[in-house]
């Protein structure tokens, strides 16, 4: 309980409480406080209340806009404590009941209602009703900043996983180019001497090619050292970009409504004790109670159960509002039935006061709970999201720097190792120059011709060290990161389909490629929030991968909905089929051989050639 209190008064401290939204949305429901408490009257006059009830909240107006502005140069801080901006709504109450007490002296009204109960009514009915109000804003606010703010995170940790890729080949590359302008070319420097001492018997010859090899031993150490033992080339500082909050649309509030579980549960519990209060009061029979609780109930079930097989927004606002309606019929038919004996003591203002209240605190409550819910949900999604990215940064760091650890014990290990044999077998052949046993000087040159060789077929193999596979579910990954926020992807790969994509990078690129065309069909054309892909081998005998996406939609698009997966598909020699879901939504099929398809024309046009 301390809790939820204390994120309540943090809420309050925002700048919605004393914003022009918050009055707008406020203002209704504060004038239907006035209408139906203080001024409802059975001659009323229409004109003249509307007339005063709108100079009131003017005025309540003016004072929040007055006392923001005042406390912001007082004490020159943005935000008001709870303490403030009580006090800022009560004046606001004081202020519109002292105009309806003039509005009564002047002879507006006729109906006079004690000055200490107006100000009671108004000033609590203000402040229920704006604190009600600006929760509902800060929490749908901050949801609405919390979640940009980790799509800024997101968008920075993809930035820093495309810079580890770039880094990766430029490391890649760089190592490359000192590779072939100084290990290369000093082997083939050092091959040109030894064809040279080819056809030189004397020792200088032999002594300067020892030399020459020690000189080429120590630019390659120098090379390895400076390409290979320095830091990682370091990222661009990523520049933090300020977080853009689109503004709210009473649309979207209302999708917050619709969506949420709670207005029937919650209606059925309001409306129970305030209809039965305000509508039943003069009822003989304890019996009514009873009967507008049992329809009450029996309404409510109906509209869940009838609420929950239909998912889209238009059927959803019919049927909570057809609910809503039914519950109040349900109490106006009780209190209007002779044969119960109750008789409606409520006016017509009290009866749209009460009404109103109920569906305009639940609805609020509703927004509130379902800007929470939906805040906590996208949360969740885009931290695994980021979560996923900076295990990929990792991978992608953690694979340079195995780059670089093979090329450094290649050189190291290997190259080094064959030249220091190369040395080592020209220093044996001087010292046994001066010893009874000779090394023919022919062995000896082939020897070292064969350590070069042998060195360098070592470095060219790092030349043509191949790539890495790219992974089924990495490619997955970076898809479910690029749409985070957008659309949920997800997917299930069965054992025997994960087989077929080893070693098969086209097969890799095809299937992903097909899961990203189906979440863009989903979310811009099937206004889907959800998409499922299963991938399994549907046929063993042909080896046919195929890819079944599942969203919860408005339903299938149309054919061109697809954009060009379809060529795509068909290039491969695959089908597709797009079709209606089972309930709802629409479910993508798609199969595609896991070897390539081979153009028999080609064959046949080398056939006539030869």
């Amino acid at each position: 309980m301390a809790r939820d209190l204390a994120t309540f008064t943090r809420l309050l401290r925002g700048p919605w409480a004393t914003s022009t939204r918050m009055w707008l949305i406020a203002s209704p429901f504060i004038a239907l406080v006035v209408e139906g408490r203080t001024l409802a009257q059975p001659d009323a006059r229409p004109r003249d209340d509307f007339i005063v009830i709108c100079a009131s909240q003017v005025a309540a107006l003016l004072v929040l806009i007055v006392g923001r502005r005042a406390w912001t140069r007082w004490a020159a801080a943005g935000s008001m404590p709870t303490g403030v901006v009580a006090l800022v709504w009560a004046v606001a109450g004081l202020v519109a009941s002292s105009i309806l007490s003039v509005s009564v002296s002047f002879g507006f009204t006729e109906f006079d209602v004690p000055f200490a109960l107006r100000a009671g009514v108004l000033c609590g009915s203000m402040i229920m009703v704006y604190g009600l109000v600006t929760s509902v804003l800060s929490l749908v606010d901050r949801r609405a900043r919390h979640i940009a703010q980790l799509m800024v995170a997101q968008a920075r940790v993809n930035a820093m996983s495309d810079r580890s890729s770039e880094l990766a080949l430029m490391q890649r590359e760089e190592l490359r180019g000192s590779l072939e302008t100084v290990v290369v070319a000093e082997l083939e420097r050092l091959a040109t001497v030894v064809s040279d001492v080819g056809g030189d018997e004397s020792p200088e010859g032999l002594e300067l090619l020892r030399r020459r090899v020690v000189l080429s031993s120590e630019a390659i150490v120098k090379i390895v050292v400076r390409e290979t033992a320095g830091p990682l080339p370091a990222r661009d500082a990523h520049r933090e970009s300020a977080v853009e909050v689109h503004d709210f649309s009473p649309g979207g509030l209302a999708g917050l409504w619709l969506k949420s579980p709670v207005p029937i549960g919650l209606a059925s519990l309001v409306a129970g004790f305030v209809g039965v209060v305000e509508l039943l009061r003069g009822c003989a029979e304890r019996s009514a109670v009873l009967v507008a609780m049992l329809v009450a109930v029996l309404l409510v079930a109906s509209g869940i159960g009838t609420i929950a097989v239909f998912r889209r927004p238009a059927l959803r606002a019919f049927l909570t509002v057809a609910t809503y309606l039914g519950l109040l019929g349900a109490y106006v038919a009780v209190a209007l039935t002779p044969s119960i004996g109750c008789t409606w003591r409520g006016t017509p203002p009290m009866l749209v006061t009460t009404s109103a209240f109920l569906m305009w605190a639940v609805a609020g409550i509703s927004m509130a709970g379902e800007a929470a819910r939906e805040r906590a949900q996208a949360t969740a999604e885009l931290q695994a999201s980021i979560a996923r990215s900076e295990a990929l940064t990792r991978e992608l760091d953690a694979a340079g720097e195995a780059w670089r650890a093979q090329v450094s014990l290649v050189l190291h290990g290997v190259v080094q190792g064959r030249l220091a044999g190369m040395s080592l077998a020209l220093a044996q052949y001087l010292d046994s120059q001066q010893g009874p046993s000779r090394v023919a000087e022919a062995d000896l040159l082939f020897r070292v011709s064969a350590l070069l060789d042998l060195a360098m077929s070592d470095v060219q193999g790092i030349f043509a060290s191949p790539a890495p596979t790219p992974s089924l579910m990495r490619s997955l990954f970076e898809l479910q990161g690029q749409w985070a926020g957008i659309i949920r992807v997800d997917w299930e790969v069965s054992i025997e389909a994960e087989s077929r994509f080893a070693d098969n990078p086209a097969l890799v690129q095809a299937v992903a490629g097909i899961v990203s065309d189906a979440a863009h069909n989903a979310s811009r054309y099937a206004r889907a929030t959800d998409v499922m892909c299963r991938i399994f081998v549907v046929d063993r005998v042909v080896e046919q991968i195929c890819v079944e996406a599942i969203d919860n939609g408005l339903g299938p698009a149309a054919v061109s909905a697809v954009d060009g997966a379809h060529r795509r598909i068909e290039e491969r020699g695959g089908v597709w089929e797009l079709r209606a879901g089972a309930v709802e939504g629409s479910v993508l099929t798609v199969e595609v051989p896991s070897a390539a398809r081979v153009d028999t024309r080609v064959d046949q046009l080398l056939l006539e050639i030869t």
